[in-house]
Order: C-alpha cells, then structure tokens, then sequence
C-alpha cells in the first residue's frame, strides 16, 4: 500500500483508478468530500471493498485534519492502523485517543448497525488528525454494510415493543449512502434524516 501511494500522482496505477465514484469496487481519490465539506482532508484512499488510507506528512498538521469528525454510513467497520496514533472517539463531549496496539482491531459500530437495532447499539462518532509524525501513517478499514441497497431497511421486527417505539422509518440502503455522499452534514448523521 505505501509504494501504491508513494508513487507519482500520474503514474499509470494511479491515474487508471482515478475516480470520484466507488461503483467499480475499485478506486484511488484524494479528498472524495471536498466538494460537500468546509475544511479539505489531507489523506488519499485505494478502495476495494476496503480502504487502504494513506496519511502523508503533514506540514502543518494543526491547519487540517485527517478526516473530520464523522459516524459510518456501514453495519460496521474493522480497522488496523499502524502504531502512529491518530485515531480519535468522541466520549462524552470530549475526543479520545485510540493509541495503536500491535496487531489489534479496532472495530467500530456503524450507522446502519444502530438502526438496525433500534438505538441499542450506538455508532461511534469519530476523526483522524492530520500526520504529524515524520512517517506516513496507514490502516486498512474493511467496511460492512447490506450488498442490497434497494430493499427496505430498518430496525429489526424483533426489535419493536411497546416501551420502546421504532426509532427509524424504514428506508432503502443506497438512499441513505445517497445522503451521506450528498449533504455537508458539519459531524451529524445521516441517521438523523430517516428517523420515524
């Protein structure tokens, strides 16, 4: 993955991937969000059904961030980064390190995963900062989510009783990945959009 990234801009590996859309199941961009956030995020992405992120050295790491503050659009996501540190979870009102342990995942709930089980399980709002170590920092982020986008989705049956009513509309998938890749969303959920 660092000699992917580490090659020029143009070359051919590179430029034969280069997109905006992940449809393929295969992409390289940089910065797929600028045009829908306020700050741009200093990292490139290959995508193949899972990320392999790329954070450069930063000059001035405190202008930027690595990525802005965000949940996942997915049921969940298993991530193994390098032991530069980084990774930061909102707690409380608070962010928090997540220093690296050799070997470990880290594996965080998504957006999809909370809905579907009807707000018992929460997704986990977090960022990365800007690279300020004189090393590339990468992970690798495997991201789970349903293959079909177009049949309703919701909190489970299971899931319904009378002290506790639904919390979410039922919806499709690939509206509400639709809304995540379409809205400035300045760190709320898409989730919020498709409540009952």
């Amino acid at each position: 993955m660092k000699a992917f990234h580490e090659q020029p801009t143009e070359a051919e590996a590179k430029a034969r991937i280069y997109r905006r859309e992940s449809e393929t199941g295969l992409a390289f961009f940089a910065n797929i969000d600028l045009r829908h956030s306020k700050a741009g995020n200093w990292r490139d992405t290959l995508l193949i059904n899972m990320a392999g992120q790329y954070y450069p050295c930063c000059p001035q790491p405190d202008l930027t961030i690595g990525i802005a503050s965000h949940t996942v659009p997915r049921v969940i996501t298993v991530l193994l980064q390098d032991l530069i540190s980084g990774l930061q979870v909102k707690h409380g009102n608070e962010w928090a390190d997540v220093t690296p342990i050799p070997g470990a995942l880290v594996v965080n709930i998504g957006d999809l995963l909370q809905i579907m089980s009807n707000d018992e399980y929460k997704s986990v709002d977090h960022r990365a900062l800007a690279n300020a170590s004189q090393e590339p920092r990468m992970s690798v982020v495997v991201f789970y989510y349903p293959s079909d986008c177009e049949s309703p989705f919701g909190p489970f049956s299971e899931l319904k009783w009378q002290e506790k009513p639904v919390v979410y509309r039922q919806f499709k998938v690939g509206d509400y990945l639709k809304t995540f890749h379409t809205n400035e969303l300045d760190g709320r959920s898409p989730k919020n959009y498709f409540r009952a």
